[in-house]
């Protein structure tokens, strides 16, 4: 089940993508406020992450892209010390829907900087790129001389006010900025709650109409195009405009029950940490439901089979609640879009999903626990539930209603339920989700649902007022996190790596998390053709991700921290799961005139793991362009830790850093 808190902040991020590029006539709002500590602490933390790293930044071209931002050729005027904002001004728009296409982005931004004087010596320092300057109303106008060499940005508007600089390139936005400056921080609370180098505040209500009228410019565009042709795998056709429209009024449901969002990002110790703050509209459910929620259940973390390695407990499943409708609402419109037996599947759907509402009762927890049988994992879940009789019929029906609705969509696919069993005096339901691809079906097709539904099998049960699914890993893994759960069991070991992130964390936490996300790609590599074969090339790594949520009155405030030895871990996985992924891509999309799985295209695989094995030895050995390289300093790169050798008898040649590798057979190129 999707953590509350992640859902409701990737919907935002998708908001703020989609609004950013709107521009439109109307009545102006200070949508979103960034806030940056300092230009030297900003500095520091890039700095920081990119040496953890090995990541080729340069500090003092940094320096240079933050000086030309602020429009000046050296940071004179500005104090390095105090904090400065990038003001994004949200407009509402005022356009047809019915016109296809998106209006042109608007000059948006405005930076509000603050100042060691009145502000003389920072207009000297900007007038310095501009060849005039004159005074319109309450700014000053910087620009070209005519004939001259324009820039990429060659007009400058500045307004100067108890010791800031308002900059931007629109005139109307530094002037509607300049007389808000006393009400900028709309969410001045939620600034002093969220720690990190740069904070973000975004005004929901300020969002909103703009996201509603890019979707509805979308939804346009998309009705004017052709229907997506029909395929041998997909049997209708499907109306993405229909699609998009549906989940646009799920999104602005969900925005509309929250007020604000503010998120702050920074480095602490080795790790980066994020903070997020979100403030719900008053009088709202969601306001209702954050102010009531409590600690999570030590019950349902100490259930959680003991070699479970990824972990999150918390307390706010009833959340859900918020969503049922305009979910349930959502799931029937797309079905109508997709087709096939739609008024009937849609109409299933939408009474499957309502029928879900008030059953939960707030508590729940997942883990991955590797699998009892090789290359295999398993995702286990539990939920406390208000009426287990009710949720029990409701579950049973909706995987008779889920597996015929998908098998009429997708041929081949089937779910089915097994015959019951009995485990610690408890009633275990298996079922199994099963995808045969037709000979007709495209390898790109199979390839997508290999991985997820090879004879996928699930067992869920019920005890007392605690539902328990247990996906993948066989009877064995139902059968622990059930004795654990009537027994009590331990906390299991991933709470080491919630406390070597947070030893001094808040007693009055609403939610946990502990991941440790290498050991999981580990784990779906072990799950994968030769997937064994990669595994050594990726390293452990000694942190992790971890986080936790407290409140404070209805606002939620969430902490995540993840280790920078995590992020370089799989930085240096990335080669590993390309050579890994390659025989797919080249059994999908041979190279013209190479046999698929032929000695040319088994050779071409070959020089592609040369070629990432010398960008990842590049990388880590600060290597330039033109530089030799030693066969030595990369077979710990490449596949079982050998140089590969041509299938054709062909001689390979590493070739300079900057030149791909090359066979000695004309044909086997690397194009």
């Amino acid at each position: 089940m999707i953590n509350k808190t992640t859902m409701i902040s990737t919907a935002l991020c998708i908001s703020l993508l989609l609004s950013s590029g709107t521009q439109s006539s109307g009545t102006d709002k200070i949508g979103i406020v960034i806030e940056c500590e300092s230009i030297s602490k900003l500095l520091d933390d890039i700095t920081a992450v990119s040496e953890t790293l090995k990541l080729p930044f340069q500090k003092t071209k940094i320096e240079l892209v933050l000086a030309n931002m602020f429009a000046s050729p050296s940071l004179a005027g500005i104090s390095s010390n105090q904090p400065f904002q990038a003001c994004m001004v949200i407009k509402q728009i005022e356009t047809n829907p019915n016109q296809a296409g998106l209006q042109a982005p608007g000059k948006s931004f405005v930076l509000v900087l603050p100042l060691t004087d009145n502000g003389d010596n920072y207009l000297k320092s900007a007038g310095k790129a501009y060849g005039k300057s004159e005074k319109v109303n309450t700014i000053t106008h910087l620009s070209l001389y005519a004939g001259e060499k324009p820039g990429s940005k060659p007009d400058l508007y500045i307004g100067i006010s108890s010791g800031k600089a308002v900059v931007g390139a629109d005139a109307a936005n530094v002037e509607f900025i300049l007389s808000s400056l006393n009400n900028l921080f709309t969410w001045k609370a939620g600034f002093a709650a969220v720690s990190g180098t740069i904070r973000v505040g975004i005004d929901i209500a300020a969002v909103t109409p703009p996201l509603e009228c890019t979707l509805q410019q979308f939804t346009a565009m998309l009705k004017q195009m052709p229907p997506p042709a029909q395929t041998p795998e997909m049997s209708v056709k499907t109306n993405p405009a229909q699609i998009m429209s549906a989940e646009g009024e799920l999104l602005l449901a969900i925005m509309k029950q929250l007020k604000t969002y503010t998120l702050g990002i920074g480095i602490k110790k080795k790790t980066i940490e994020i903070n997020t703050l979100l403030a719900p509209a008053q009088e709202g459910q969601l306001a209702a439901l954050m102010s009531n929620l409590t600690p999570p259940s030590e019950k349902y973390l100490s259930a959680m089979p003991a070699n479970a390695f990824i972990t999150s407990a918390g307390n706010g499943m009833n959340i859900i609640d918020i969503f049922v409708e305009p979910y349930s609402v959502m799931m029937e419109k797309i079905f109508s879009a997709i087709g096939q037996d739609s008024t009937k599947a849609g109409a299933q759907m939408k009474e499957l999903m309502l029928s879900m509402k008030g059953a939960f009762s707030g508590e729940y927890t997942i883990g991955v626990v590797p699998g009892a049988i090789p290359k295999d994992i398993a995702l286990v879940e539990m939920i406390g539930v208000k009426d287990p009789a009710k949720f029990r019929k409701t579950i049973l029906d909706g995987i008779a209603t889920t597996s015929a609705v998908y098998s009429n969509l997708i041929p081949g696919m089937s779910m089915t339920l097994g015959k019951s069993r009995i485990s610690s005096g408890v009633e275990v339901i298996p079922y199994t989700v099963s995808y045969k691809p037709s000979s007709n079906t495209t390898p790109q097709a199979a390839m997508m649902t290999m991985g997820l539904f090879q004879n996928y099998k699930a067992e869920i049960t019920f005890v007392g007022n605690d539902v328990i699914y247990a996906m993948g890993g066989g009877p064995a893994i139902m059968d622990m996190a059930l004795a654990r759960l009537k027994t009590g069991g331990t906390r299991v070991d991933t709470s080491k790596i919630f406390t070597s992130l947070f030893p001094q964390a808040p007693a009055k936490m609403v939610s946990v998390q502990s991941f440790e996300l290498v050991k999981l790609i580990k784990a779906l590599l072990a799950t994968m053709p030769n997937g064994e074969q990669i595994l050594l090339l990726i390293p452990d790594t000694n942190s992790g991700i971890a986080g936790y949520s407290t409140l404070k009155g209805s606002d939620l405030i969430t902490t995540t921290r993840i280790g920078l030895d995590e992020i370089a871990g799989i930085k240096n996985a990335l080669p590993a799961l390309g050579m890994m992924l390659m025989p797919m891509i080249m059994a999908a999309n041979p190279q013209a005139g190479a046999a698929p799985g032929g000695s040319d295209a088994r050779c071409i695989n070959n020089l592609r793991m040369l070629d990432a094995a010398k960008e990842q030895a590049a990388l880590e050995k600060g290597m330039k362009n033109g530089d030799n390289v030693d066969p030595s300093s990369i077979v710990k790169y490449l596949l079982r830790g050998k140089m590969p050798v041509c299938p054709a008898g062909g001689i390979y040649l590493l070739n300079p850093i900057g030149k791909s590798p090359t066979c000695s057979i004309p044909s086997h190129v690397l194009k």
